[in-house]
C-alpha cells in the first residue's frame, strides 16, 4: 500500500504544482510547507501533506539523496482503519532509513534513522491540526 518515487517520474509534465501545508518557518527551507519546518536546518528530510479531493497525500523528501523516496496517495490513507489495534507501517523508502506509521491514537508517526545515529520521530494528525517530535538517541 505504500509508493515509492525514484527519478524524474514527472518529466512528461510541462508543470507539477502541490499545495503543501505545514507548521513552522526556519530559514529558506522552513518556507517550502514542510511539517518539519522548525528543525529543518538539522533534519536531512522532509515531510509534505498534500490535500487530495477530500484527503491527504504524504510525501517524504530524502534531502541527502535530493528525491522523494515515499509518497502515500489520499485514496490509501483513507482505506486505513480510524484507529488500527496496533501501529501499523504503512511505507518504508528503499533504504530502510525512513519509516512511516500509523499509530493507534489515529495518528501517523515518521521515524527517521540521522547519519549521525539518531533518530528523528515526528507524530502528526492528518487533517495537519498537530504534530510533535520525540526524538532520541539511538544506542549502539
Amino acid at each position: 500500500m505504500y509508493y515509492e518515487v525514484a527519478g524524474d517520474v514527472y518529466e512528461d509534465w510541462d508543470e507539477y504544482e502541490i499545495p503543501v501545508s505545514g507548521s513552522g518557518a526556519s530559514g529558506i527551507c522552513g518556507m517550502d510547507g514542510r511539517v518539519n519546518a522548525a528543525d529543518c536546518a538539522r533534519d536531512t528530510w522532509a515531510l509534505y501533506v498534500t490535500a487530495e479531493g477530500n484527503g491527504f497525500n504524504i510525501q517524504v523528501w530524502d534531502t541527502l539523496l535530493d528525491r522523494s523516496v515515499i509518497f502515500v496517495f489520499s485514496d490509501d490513507i483513507a482505506q486505513l482503519p480510524a484507529n488500527p489495534s496496533q501501529n501499523r507501517i504503512i511505507a518504508t523508502s528503499a533504504d530502510g532509513r525512513m519509516i512511516l506509521s500509523k499509530l493507534t491514537t489515529g495518528e501517523y508517526q515518521l521515524n527517521v534513522v540521522e547519519p549521525d545515529g539518531k533518530v528523528s520521530v515526528l507524530v502528526f494528525t492528518l487533517p495537519l491540526s498537530e504534530s510533535y517530535r520525540l526524538d532520541y538517541e539511538a544506542s549502539n
